[in-house]
């Protein structure tokens, strides 16, 4: 009986500090774990705080610089801007003076036109209107000579031959030598008719047939002198 009652205390003993091992092996399992767990936490802990700080420095520069960036951006668009509307109102300006340039050109170019034919309608013109007033009154005052002579040939004084030669010569300087040939040859033709009348180389009726053609040759040369008059060469 004792035997038993032993063996039952040893078992009992036996079980009691299996069991107090399993309790210890799990409180010390469990200790670590949590000790474990508790360090992690720290670890990631410190971590995110770590980052979390510089994070917020990072956030802070960026806070503290970020008016000055845009400002910056600001002024360098402003300065962009500035100087493309510069050189786009310098282009302006440009074309404008070239422009006004070319203006003023053509109102110089007119104006001088303009002059141009003021100056032949008063000066051109006046002198033109001039030279053909004169050359008719020698023609006229020549036929008149011319044919009054013609009717008194043997009588005729020699200051009535040198104012016929005077008349003559004149005409002819007034005249031009190549547009107004034939002009010239007419009346100088008066000054040998008048010396074959005196002769009576020819008669009067065909002494007065020279005279005729230098009227002919007048009217037209008088018409087309008029005709540039009126307009203003």
């Amino acid at each position: 009986m004792m035997k038993v009652k032993l063996l039952l205390l040893f078992l009992f003993v036996a079980f009691n500090a299996k069991a107090q091992d399993s309790i210890d092996s799990n409180i010390i399992q469990s200790s670590n774990q949590i000790h474990d767990s508790i360090k992690y936490h720290q670890d990631n802990l410190f971590k995110h705080a770590g980052e979390i700080t510089i994070k917020s420095n990072n956030e802070s520069i960026f806070e503290f610089l970020f008016p000055s960036i845009i400002a910056l951006i600001v002024g360098l668009m402003a300065y962009t801007a500035t100087i493309l509307s510069a050189k786009k109102q310098r282009t302006i300006i440009e074309k404008q003076i070239e422009s006004n340039r070319e203006t003023i050109k053509d109102q110089i170019s007119t104006s001088l036109r303009i002059a141009e034919l003021d100056f032949r309608k008063t000066v051109l013109s006046s002198n033109r209107q001039a030279w053909i007033n004169e050359l008719r009154d020698l023609v006229s005052d020549l036929i008149s000579l011319f044919d009054s002579i013609s009717l008194r040939v043997n009588s005729v004084q020699h200051s009535d031959y040198q104012k016929i030669l005077f008349l003559i010569t004149k005409i002819e300087l007034m005249l031009n030598p190549e547009k107004d040939s034939e002009f010239i040859k007419s009346v100088l033709n008066l000054q040998k008719a008048l010396i074959d009348l005196k002769l009576e180389k020819i008669t009067y009726k065909e002494a007065l047939e020279e005279l005729r053609t230098v009227k002919e040759m007048t009217k037209v040369t008088l018409k087309t002198e008029w005709e540039r008059v009126k307009k203003g060469e």
